[in-house]
């Protein structure tokens, strides 16, 4: 059993190369990744929490060893990664970049993660993470992608629908079902396509 520190957090990690809890302000916090992904999370938190309240949108490309491959900016609801696509450094890693008006990932967010492979995406606010990982056991193929989206765009009619019907009856404001849509979209995708999906609360 090995002892160790990461950002200030004790982590203790036992013969199967797992780390099992760290400690917190003297709280032991179970948890159930390996030393790797620990190097990743560290990672994510500090880019994130330097671009979560930025007014433009900051993404980041993270390897699977924690090591930040590529970071870029852009306007206030869109970052491009056309370059990091040149570069090919997509596939098998992860992207994070903040969304300013607290939105959860947009289909073009879960299109490129798909479309090159990722490991996962993720979107950061002054409020919420996001994150989603790509469908289990899914194949790539042409009709697996077109399956998706076919269903993907009838989920967001009927979600769309149902946030009309509040926006009508004065239960909800056009602004706050426009921050909610996607959130309501994935969660329903991630149930179809056992796709892991969470929206976190700063707060928790």
């Amino acid at each position: 059993m090995g002892i160790y520190a990461v950002e200030g957090r004790l982590l203790v990690k036992r013969d199967d190369g797992k780390i099992h809890w760290v400690t917190i302000n003297g709280k032991h916090i179970p948890i159930g990744m390996s030393r790797s992904e620990a190097k990743v999370r560290t990672t994510l938190r500090k880019l994130e929490d330097k671009i979560r309240s930025k007014k433009v949108e900051h993404g980041y490309i993270v390897g699977v060893n924690g090591k930040v491959l590529w970071k870029g900016s852009g306007k206030s609801n869109f970052v491009g990664i056309e370059n990091a696509i040149e570069r090919n450094l997509l596939k098998g890693n992860i992207f994070t970049h903040n969304h300013p008006r607290g939105m959860s990932l947009s289909g073009h967010d879960v299109n490129n993660m798909i479309n090159h492979r990722m490991r996962f995406v993720r979107a950061v606010s002054k409020s919420f993470d996001y994150e989603i990982h790509p469908p289990k056991s899914f194949d790539y193929s042409e009709k697996s992608i077109n399956e998706f989206w076919n269903l993907y765009w009838d989920i967001r009619e009927e979600e769309e629908d149902k946030l009309l019907g509040l926006i009508i009856a004065g239960k909800t404001s056009a602004e706050k079902a426009d921050a909610e849509i996607d959130h309501l979209v994935w969660e329903r995708m991630s149930n179809e396509f056992d796709m892991r999906y969470r929206r976190k609360s700063r707060n928790e």
